[in-house]
């Protein structure tokens, strides 16, 4: 949201806090418990691990695979409708609101990198087909 949206609050010389000066509809707070709860601090240090074991795994395989992808497609065709596509909206309807898994600026610049790191050369420049570019959306948003 914009600057214009907020306005800060002061309440004291350390501490400020935003409020919206707009009234947040469709918005309901929870109080949720701790998916810890009960357990011993080894027992969620070994989850957390192996949680985090399991998703290393996954980033290898999937980034491998968005490699050979992106090197199969036109570099700037593959960017531009990312970004297009991605990033446009009507006005007035913010996609980070409205939408499940937008495609956010942050995204694009990561597509960006990975395209970067490669050689003019390696690239096969062909049209991306559809198939290619829903594949890096849901890679990137997921």
């Amino acid at each position: 949201m914009g600057k214009k949206h907020h306005k800060m609050k002061k309440i004291s010389k350390r501490k400020r806090i935003i409020v919206p000066t707009f009234p947040i509809s469709g918005l309901e707070y929870q109080r949720v418990s701790s998916p810890f709860e009960g357990m011993s601090q080894e027992d969620i240090r070994k989850g957390l691990k192996k949680i985090g074991e399991e998703f290393n795994r996954q980033f290898e395989v999937v980034f491998e695979e968005i490699q050979k992808q992106i090197l199969t497609v036109d570099p700037y065709l593959l960017l531009s409708h990312f970004t297009f596509y991605g990033l446009t909206a009507p006005e007035g309807i913010d996609r980070e609101l409205t939408e499940d898994d937008p495609v956010l600026q942050h995204h694009v610049e990561i597509l960006q990198s990975l395209i970067l790191r490669h050689k003019y050369e390696e690239f096969e420049f062909n049209v991306p087909d559809l198939k290619v570019f829903h594949d890096l959306v849901n890679h990137s948003v997921s």
